[in-house]
């Protein structure tokens, strides 16, 4: 089974079930994998996930404009920056014993974009699960990565946002270089509140 969700709620109701379900069967191998991508490429990335942000994809906009509608998107979404950040990343390398996120991007640097924790909570519903822990800047080693831990799966990459939206492709890669005011870092952060937001971004120097 292979089940793709960024609910973790939603994973692990599944999981409870696929274990419900192969109760009495031999056992079966579990790997949970998550990813991680540079705030820079992540968030625009989220943007354009949004009805404000795809409504440019076929839109004849001048990068001032396209720049002032990220901005006033950022300044109202706060709030769904850091669910994205909170809700499924801290709780899984919590639960794999993970010390923090900063040290575990050491051994992902180590390893060449990738970590494989294999202890989780003997007692929580990952129990006997390896995770497997990826970074996006290092994705053209995926394949290479996921045959080796799971033989028998074949990533294939989605089409690229430029590719898709080519009329902004341009504006869109530039993001990567949007500057980002304290006033923005400060909404996506809660203040400085969120310490999950605020250890993410620091990893990658945000």
């Amino acid at each position: 089974h292979v089940v793709r969700t960024h609910a973790l709620q939603d994973g692990t109701n599944i999981l409870k079930g696929l274990r419900d379900e192969h109760a009495t069967g031999p056992p079966q191998r579990c790997v949970v994998l998550t990813a991680i991508r540079d705030p820079r490429t992540w968030i625009p990335s989220v943007f354009m996930q949004t009805p404000e942000g795809s409504a440019f994809c076929d839109a004849d906009v001048t990068r001032e404009q396209y720049f002032q509608a990220y901005h006033d998107w950022l300044m109202v979404n706060g709030a769904r920056i850091q669910h994205a950040v909170s809700n499924v990343r801290p709780k899984l390398l919590a639960e794999f014993g993970a010390e923090s996120l900063a040290s575990e991007m050491s051994r992902v640097d180590q390893n060449g974009g990738y970590s494989i924790l294999d202890q989780p909570n003997p007692q929580g519903v990952y129990a006997d699960c390896q995770l497997l822990f990826l970074q996006m800047e290092r994705s053209e080693q995926w394949a290479t990565i996921m045959a080796e831990v799971m033989p028998g799966v074949e990533y294939k990459k989605n089409k690229a946002r430029t590719e898709s939206c080519p009329k902004i492709a341009d504006h869109y890669v530039a993001l990567n270089q949007y500057p980002y005011s304290q006033e923005e870092l400060a909404v996506m952060s809660d203040a400085g509140r969120n310490t999950d937001v605020l250890e993410y971004f620091s990893v990658y120097g945000l």
